[in-house]
């Protein structure tokens, strides 16, 4: 066994095989290669497909190299230790776990990895590896640090980048360890897995990121090795949504946290228990299922909290944060004690019902509500919130209201009333402020 450097010293041929590629000494089966340098960056393995080699690296000052040709077996890992971006396109059997470190710059395999037994991958370093075949090595895979970026996810048994398991720990999709967060990136048009997840170690936690198009949906159940307090951060800034539809829970004495990030949509529509904060950083968090009482829900400036599920922790709406009850049509929003800013906004659909707020605790009422009209809307009394505990009235300005319109609020006895009259009207009373209804349509 020996390390072979490819220099690309041949006058004309990019093949593996040529000793003056290697600086005169051609690789055998179960070398380690390093290639090195900005020349030939386009490697040919014209060994006999299967050839065995110890493992791949990318040297410090090397090009940006694109290996082809046919099929090794890799018994090692596959190292970046550049910033440029490597790329390779031939397929892989590993017979051992491998390691993929992206330790300086980015890592694209394009070829199908498969595997001989029960293998796997794991993912370290900061920078990020993207699969992109339908994978058919088994063994969990496991972001240590860093992106694993992928097209594609599938059900347990289906090839794809993530590999192909058939169940069981090996099946787990791992993010993070310990300090370390791992994300996994989607780059898809839409897909559904059953497969279970985990936020691995005793801190840190993992992100996953919609950066695709269509639905990404988590079927699969979350699983926990290490008690810890962790974080999941749910992120995406594309027109593509997620949804995570099974629960979310602690991991033995250690709190979970949920953090909204990235101007997208994430729904969870599972019966949640975890009990760390649930924070809506930017973007929409819809709860179409239920968070645990336990954790506390706050909605910074510019984002949204939506849905028609049950939110039984406090909720509280930052000075811009947005809350929208509903999905698509009107419907109830069910929180524990709520407060409301003076500059918060409530947005409502109204029609033949209405949107409505429903908190079992306390209500400062305060903010902004901004009207839609959808189908059945007439000028009547509202019930828009309903309340079982003390109310702070700081009173709920009137917005944006369907064009010929205004409305005024009103609370008391456990109820707030948005009173809508046709035409418009400019006097305010002592107590309730009455907004004058701007057109939108």
């Amino acid at each position: 066994m020996a390390t072979r450097t490819w220099n690309g010293g041949h006058a004309s041929s990019n093949n593996w095989t040529e000793a003056a590629n290697w600086g005169g000494t051609a690789p055998v089966a179960g070398d380690d290669l390093v290639f090195a340098g900005t020349v030939r960056l386009s490697p040919n393995n014209n060994f006999a497909a299967d050839t065995s080699f110890n493992s791949i690296t990318f040297s410090a000052g090397a090009g940006a190299f694109t290996l082809g040709g046919n099929r090794i077996t890799l018994n090692g890992n596959i190292d970046n230790n550049d910033d440029t971006l490597q790329v390779i396109d031939l397929a892989i059997i590993l017979s051992i776990r491998c390691g993929v470190h992206t330790t300086s710059g980015d890592i694209t395999i394009n070829g199908i990895i498969s595997s001989s037994g029960v293998r796997g991958i794991d993912k370290n370093g900061a920078y990020t590896l993207t699969l992109t075949a339908d994978n058919t090595f088994t063994g969990y895979i496991w972001t240590v640090e860093g992106t694993l970026s992928v097209p594609k996810v599938a059900d347990s048994n289906v090839a794809c980048p993530l590999g192909k398991q058939s169940g069981g720990s090996e099946d787990i999709i791992y993010l993070g360890d310990d300090a370390r967060t791992g994300t996994l990136k989607y780059t898809g048009a839409g897909h559904t897995t059953n497969r279970p997840w985990e936020l691995y170690g005793v801190t840190g936690g993992g992100v996953i990121e919609q950066a695709g198009g269509g639905l990404l949906k988590f079927t699969g159940t979350q699983t926990f090795t290490v008690d810890g307090a962790k974080t999941l951060t749910l992120k995406g800034s594309t027109a593509g949504t997620g949804e995570i539809s099974s629960a979310i829970g602690n991991t033995g004495a250690g709190a979970i946290a949920v953090t909204k990030e990235g101007s997208g949509t994430w729904k969870l529509s599972g019966t949640n228990t975890y009990t760390g904060a649930t924070t809506v950083s930017v973007g929409t968090l819809q709860i179409t299922g239920s968070l645990a009482a336990g954790s506390a829900v706050s909605v910074a400036s510019g984002a949204t909290l939506a849905g028609t599920g049950t939110v039984s922790g406090t909720v509280s709406i930052s000075g811009g944060g947005i809350i929208s009850p509903g999905v698509s049509s009107e419907a109830t929003l069910n929180t524990g004690a709520l407060t409301l800013n003076g500059t918060s906004i409530l947005t409502y659909d109204l029609g033949t019902t209405s949107d409505r707020i429903a908190v079992t605790g306390a209500l400062t009422l305060d903010g902004t509500i901004n009207v839609t009209a959808v189908s059945g809307f007439r000028p009547i009394r509202y019930l828009i919130l309903t309340y079982t505990g003390a109310l702070t009235n700081n009173t709920l300005a009137v917005g944006t209201m369907p064009s010929g319109y205004y409305a005024t609020v009103s609370a008391s006895g456990g109820n707030v009333y948005l009173l809508v009259s046709a035409g418009e009207q400019h006097s305010t009373s002592r107590g309730v402020r009455r907004g004058v209804g701007r057109g939108v349509g």
